[in-house]
This record gives structure tokens, sequence and C-alpha cells, in this order.
């Protein structure tokens, strides 16, 4: 059996032991009050998808490609999430490159670097979300709060040293390394060098473009809509939920679902978004409903995704 399927059946049976484990009422599925916040949600995702397809037109324009149409950029993003769902260990981040350069001539530096930007970025936002929530929510817990501010500048400090490291830097270190006898691993780690120098190049152009702002904001965006389609589905059954524990509860298990490595996070989101709304006695009935129907919800956009791989003439 391949890693790929081992992920796939780690993830569904983190979905499956929740029900006995929180003894969840599964009768809510067939209670749903007002169906039309399914539909809302189903439209809020379809919106997801086309700020995510802006976002791809300004990451072009920062990078000093040629823009896609909105169309071809809404397929891309929607290709995307295709592949986020069957490629494990975050595949999707150089498939998606591959086919910005390979389909719209998108130079491999500027697609990686564009692919990879918007992952780190995603992931740096929902930390923030996850953060603010956490300061807000436990605001009593002083040595909790001095831990994570810890955490966060500690962060800052590194990626402030690494972008802030003169060019001929890595130079030097290129030089060093070519420099040493000749073996597996030194071309390796020369490869490595070279790619990260480059990317880092990309990366900081991305950032002090004058596109950053619209990009940040269109992530801030992106979300904000995600919360909103969970507060959907909760209203769907009839219940009211706070914004700030959702704010939190949804951005940390965004958080964990992006670093893991099974495909989109399967189970690890579902399973933490549950537990976590549990401490705030939110019945875990309607946390798995939400859940659930957030994915079932998706499939439809990932048929698509599919198609318009074929169209692309992307392969597995």
């Amino acid at each position: 059996m391949d890693k790929k399927k081992i992920l796939y059946i780690a993830g569904f049976l983190i979905l499956v032991l929740l029900v006995p484990f929180l003894d969840i009422d599964l009768s809510v599925f067939i209670m749903v009050k007002h169906p039309i916040f399914i539909l809302l949600t189903l439209l809020t995702i379809l919106f997801s998808f086309i700020v995510l397809a802006f976002r791809l037109k300004f990451l072009l324009r920062a990078a000093g490609e040629k823009e896609l149409s909105l169309i071809d950029s809404f397929k891309v993003e929607v290709t995307n999430r295709f592949f986020t769902y069957i490629a494990p260990m975050k595949l999707n981040i150089p498939v998606k490159a591959v086919l910005l350069n390979k389909r719209f001539k998108v130079g491999k530096v500027n697609a990686l670097a564009m692919s990879s930007y918007e992952y780190f970025i995603d992931l740096g936002i929902l930390f923030f979300f996850g953060l603010l929530g956490f300061l807000f929510v436990f605001n009593d817990f002083a040595g909790a709060q001095a831990n994570m501010i810890l955490i966060v500048f500690a962060l800052l400090a590194f990626i402030a040293a690494f972008f802030l490291v003169p060019k001929h830097f890595f130079g030097k270190l290129e030089a060093r390394i070519q420099s040493a006898s000749e073996n597996i691993f030194r071309n390796a780690i020369l490869f490595l060098v070279k790619s990260l120098s480059q990317m880092r190049e990309a990366w900081i152009n991305l950032f002090f473009s004058r596109e950053s702002p619209a990009i940040i904001f269109l992530v801030f965006v992106k979300f904000i809509l995600a919360i909103i389609s969970y507060i959907f589905l909760f209203w769907a059954v009839g219940y009211d939920l706070n914004f700030i524990y959702i704010l939190m509860v949804i951005s940390f298990s965004m958080f964990l679902g992006g670093i893991s490595t099974i495909p989109s996070g399967l189970g690890v989101r579902e399973g933490s978004i549950v537990l976590l709304l549990s401490l705030f006695a939110v019945p875990s009935a309607f946390s798995f409903f939400a859940v659930v129907a957030n994915r079932l919800l998706i499939i439809p956009f990932l048929v698509l995704g599919y198609f318009f791989s074929l169209q692309f003439g992307v392969k597995k």
C-alpha cells in the first residue's frame, strides 16, 4: 500500500473515530432547519475561488509575468484545490508551479515562488487569526500570553534574519561549497542553496511589490469567507455560534491541516474543530455536521477541478 493511501485512511479514521469518542448524535444530518444556509455556504465557497483567482492575477502582476484572464485564473485555482485533495506532502504546490510554467509560460522560479509564497502567507494569516483569538479568549492567562508573544517574536526574528541577510552571503556560501570535494551531498547542498537564494529574491520582490497590500487583503478575505461558511452551516441546523470562538478554532484547525502531510488535512482539520469547539460547550453533533457538510460541499468544485486538469493536460 502506497503512502498516499495510508494517509487517506488515517484521515478517514480520525473522522470515523470521532463519532464514538464524542458520542455524536448523527441524527443532526436529517435535522437541517434552514436549507437556505447550505446554498449560501456553497455560494461562499464559489466566491472564495473567485477571490483566489483575483489574488493569482495580482501575484502574476507582482512577479512581472503576463496576467491571466479571470476565467483562466479561476481554473488554475480550482485545479489546484483538486490536487490539494489528492496529493500528499503538499505536492499541490509544485504541481501548481508546473501548471503555471508549462501551460501559461510563467518563469520557473516565479511560478514556484508564487505557489510557495501563497502557502506561507496563508499559514501566517491563519496563525495570526488563531493567536488573536487565543489572546482574546484566554486573557486571564498572563503566562500563556507571554509564551505566545515570545514565540511570535522568535518567528518574526527568524524571518527577518533570512530576508535581511546580504545577497552576497549566498554567493560566498555557494563558492565555499563548490570548493569542497565533489560528492553527491555537495551537489545536493549546492542546488539547495542556489534554489533558496533565487526563491528568496523572488519572495522579496513579491512582498515589496505595489500589489502586496492587495494580495494580503485578499488572503484575509479568503479566510473570513471560510469562517462565514462554517457559521452558515451552524445556522443551517439552528445553532448560533460565537464569532470569536469560531475565528480562533477554524484558524488554528486550518493551520494544523495546512502543515499536516495528509491531503488537504483530511481528518486533522475536522478532528481539531470538533474537539476545540467542545471546549466551548458547542455540541459535538453540530460541529461534526459542519465539518462534514463543508467537505461535501467542496466536492462539486473538486469534480470541476478534475475536468480542468484534463483540459490543462496535467497527469497524476
